[in-house]
């Protein structure tokens, strides 16, 4: 999903490289801020469309579930294996 070009991923982390981001309001506020402006410089013929807001909030919820994929995912598999699987023995009795 976020496998872009290296050439747009270095010029895109030279930039990002920049920002410290240290509490989750400011978080949302950059993704916010990158969504508006994806959807100004999508704009075609100066008209705003549903396709380009609904490609904004679409990019959003892709980069949240390839986070949740690649990082959430694996950390929650190490925890598992380091405290235990609290649903084993509900999934096995459920035939899950």
């Amino acid at each position: 999903m976020p496998y872009i070009k290296q050439s747009q991923q270095a010029r895109l982390k030279t930039l990002l490289d920049k920002i410290f981001i240290g509490e989750k309001g400011e978080l949302c506020y950059c993704i916010n801020v990158l969504q508006m402006k994806f959807c100004e410089g999508a704009v075609i013929d100066n008209k705003l469309s549903y396709q380009i807001l609904s490609d904004a909030v679409a990019a959003a919820n892709d980069a949240n579930s390839e986070f949740y994929r690649r990082v959430i995912f694996k950390y929650e598999a190490h925890k598992i294996r380091e405290n235990g699987d609290i649903f084993h023995d509900f999934i096995r009795k459920a035939n899950i």
